[in-house]
């Protein structure tokens, strides 16, 4: 009865401290919505949200013919011009934010890919050699976004325009997503934060209970 007791103070004690991690987690890693009711030409994105570029996606939201990009595919949207921006608002609450696009290259004989550079409010951030259709990433440095606004230009090194076409293509675009990277001294901080939470509530269990927390569970009898 004893052994029966002690375990179940044990997973007890555990269940608790499970519950407070889960609870700090959703509460430091969910997107922060709250933006303001006016963000001028930036439109507001989620971090962690995906703006899709297909027939029924949420592209229009974010992009536009003025800014380079092309009309609505069903299933992408092509840049159209050497020079491709995108607006964007975001809430990344000072951390550095990882840039994430799903496209392939269009360009000309003889090359076999197209060079893309990529800027973050005029600085260059990376240069990507995009062909077949993969997934693309660029770290965007938390210095550079000011006052939650942040323009994105991409470079198109080789502009393709086939026959009978008048656009620029470049990159053939399906997916883009923003996520937040949270920085050595934003882990410090969780990490610290857990420590003195989790040592609190050992703190406060009685001496059965810290006996119990640190006994070996036996195994039950067989009948």
């Amino acid at each position: 009865m004893k052994t029966i007791l002690s375990t179940i103070k044990k997973y007890k004690i555990l269940l608790i401290i499970l519950v407070i991690l889960s609870l700090v987690c959703a509460y430091i890693f969910s997107p922060n919505k709250n933006f303001p009711s006016d963000t001028g030409e930036y439109r507001p994105v989620i971090l962690g949200d995906t703006i899709e570029f297909t027939q029924d996606g949420n592209s229009d939201l974010y992009v536009s013919k003025n800014l380079g990009w092309g009309d609505q595919e069903p299933i992408y949207r092509c840049t159209v011009e050497p020079d491709i921006y995108m607006k964007l608002y975001v809430n990344n609450d000072d951390q550095a934010v990882k840039l994430n696009v799903l496209a392939a290259g269009s360009f000309p004989e003889p090359y076999k890919s197209q060079e893309v550079k990529v800027y973050a409010n005029e600085t260059l951030i990376a240069t990507w050699i995009v062909s077949e259709q993969q997934w693309h990433t660029a770290t965007i440095p938390a210095k550079l976004i000011k006052d939650h606004q942040l323009d994105i230009h991409f470079n198109i090194a080789h502009p393709f325009t086939p026959d009978g076409d008048t656009r620029k293509l470049g990159m053939i675009v399906s997916e883009i997503k923003l996520d937040k990277i949270y920085g050595l001294e934003t882990q410090k901080q969780i990490k610290n934060w857990l420590y003195k939470h989790i040592k609190k509530i050992i703190g406060e269990l009685t001496p059965e209970e810290k006996q119990a927390l640190t006994e070996p569970v036996q195994p039950t009898p067989a009948n």
